[in-house]
């Protein structure tokens, strides 16, 4: 049986969740988890989803380590779900800020600020056009090739929901992941569709399953990546944070 003991992604109301740190710590401890990590959306998410600034982490990372005299019981990382917001794969964190960070989780969202007319080109309106088969495409590599960029560019530890909202050519960017040792996630909050895994199983890439919660009561829900998981008989080795 296939027993997931961390939980990697998870938001606050810094940014687009409903729960503080310590309630997203609390209901962690309450499941038996090992680690928790607090990762909120990075201030180029748009319509209030993003955090204010990148001082929020540093605040963050604060907060976590007065809560872990509180809860000796599990470890609190601080991260990011920082956001792509170039073709190049620049993401709306300063490198100063990412190298404190405890995990570095990087996410290609559909509402974002990009850094010019021209990446807003390649990043919206690409996307836009993909309504229609024709341009389906053109946006799907343009997508890919993003996140290949960012891969290139920063320590990444996980990739977020690959291919939701915006298509992606999974087996391409599994294949570059899996080079540049980083992991794909399962998301449990999301549900990944079964073609997804089974393109990312035509690799050795290694995933991470996680809940993306957005309240303190889904902390810890893994149920439909597990189900997802145990149908494919994913090897245990290949998930990171799964009991070995």
């Amino acid at each position: 049986m296939l027993k997931i003991n961390s939980d990697l992604h998870t938001h606050t109301i810094a940014s687009h969740g409903k729960g503080t740190m310590e309630a997203n710590v609390r209901a962690a401890k309450n499941l038996g988890l090992k680690k928790i990590a607090i990762t909120d959306h990075g201030p180029a998410h748009l319509f209030g989803i993003g955090i204010k600034n990148p001082q929020v982490l540093l605040d963050q990372k604060k907060e976590a380590r007065a809560l872990a005299k509180r809860w000796p019981q599990i470890q609190i990382l601080v991260g990011a779900e920082a956001n792509i917001i170039s073709p190049e794969g620049e993401l709306d964190l300063p490198e100063d800020i990412l190298a404190q960070l405890d995990l570095v989780l990087v996410g290609l969202h559909p509402r974002v600020r990009p850094t010019s007319w021209g990446a807003a080109g390649d990043l919206i309106l690409k996307n836009w056009l993909a309504r229609f088969p024709r341009f389906q495409p053109q946006a799907m590599r343009a997508n890919t090739q993003a996140l290949i960029c960012a891969l290139d560019r920063y320590r990444v530890d996980f990739i977020t929901h690959p291919g939701l909202h915006l298509r992606i050519d999974t087996l391409a960017l599994a294949k570059a992941a899996e080079a540049r040792g980083v992991a794909l996630e399962l998301s449990a909050g999301h549900g990944a569709s079964r073609e997804f895994v089974e393109r990312v199983l035509e690799t050795d890439v290694n995933l991470v399953i996680s809940s993306d919660a957005h309240r303190p009561e889904d902390v810890g829900n893994f149920q439909k990546a597990l189900a997802l998981a145990e149908d494919f008989k994913i090897p245990k080795a290949r998930i990171l944070n799964a009991d070995k």
